[in-house]
C-alpha cells in the first residue's frame, strides 16, 4: 500500500478541514491519522485523532 493510492484522505492538511467541517468543530485539529485498513482500488479505514480544547483526543474512523 502507498500513501499515493490513498490521497487526499490521509494527507492531514487536505482531510482536516473537511472533517473539522462536518463535525463544526473550528477551534479542533487532527493531530494524527492511521490507516487501519486497505483494499487497494477499493476502500480503506482510516482513524484520525481529533483534538479540542474542551474534550480529550478522540478517535474518528472515516
Amino acid at each position: 500500500m502507498t500513501h499515493d493510492e490513498l490521497h487526499p484522505a490521509n494527507h492531514l492538511a487536505t482531510i482536516a478541514p473537511r472533517i473539522l467541517a462536518a463535525l463544526n468543530t473550528p477551534a479542533g485539529h487532527i493531530s494524527a491519522l492511521r490507516i487501519l485498513r486497505h483494499k487497494p482500488g477499493r476502500r480503506a479505514l482510516i482513524a484520525y485523532t481529533l483534538e479540542t480544547p474542551q474534550t480529550p483526543p478522540q478517535t474518528i474512523l472515516g
